[in-house]
């Protein structure tokens, strides 16, 4: 089931990053981020576009890249990590949330990336909060509204239901 969601989370300058295309299943739900920034000519010249490394490409954890992540009602918190956990791999699963990177791409002035959320609170609303300390931006939140994604999951159409007994 999709939501009406679009949200600027940074504007500066020669920064964008905004948010869309939230979607909610009866698990979680799954949005788009996108990153601009402004490349001029000058730029290009010198060289420094092509320096720019994509945010989410790292392999580990660093200051370059952009954190983000989410925070239940009840503190718990989540940050988005390349690859899926070992915790997915045990029958119990992960305790939600769950941050993890989806499709991505783009070029020295544009990054596209999807995120998928595993879990979603029994109450309250879910926090997007996010930082880029190479970029000069302290961490920052969002709210989105807890009641319209829970709704919005009850509403959302199962495909196959869970086999009986597992």
């Amino acid at each position: 089931m999709s939501l009406p969601f679009a949200v600027f989370l940074v504007r500066t300058p020669w920064l964008v990053v905004f948010a869309d295309r939230l979607r909610v299943f009866p698990t979680g739900f799954e949005f788009a981020l996108h990153v601009r920034r402004e490349v001029r000519p000058a730029d290009i010249a010198r060289g420094d576009a092509c320096d720019w490394q994509p945010p989410f490409a790292q392999e580990h954890d660093s200051e370059e890249q952009l954190r983000f992540g989410v925070i239940f009602p009840d503190g718990r918190r989540a940050r988005a990590q390349q690859g899926w956990s070992v915790e997915w791999r045990t029958p119990e699963g992960p305790r939600p949330p769950v941050v993890s990177p989806l499709d991505g791409g783009g070029s020295w002035d544009r990054w596209d990336q999807g995120f998928w959320v595993w879990g979603l609170p029994e109450d309250g609303p879910v926090t997007l909060f996010w930082s880029w300390l190479d970029e000069g931006l302290p961490e920052a939140r969002v709210e989105l509204d807890g009641d319209a994604l829970r709704a919005a999951a009850a509403e959302a159409v199962v495909f196959w239901p869970e086999p009986e007994g597992e």
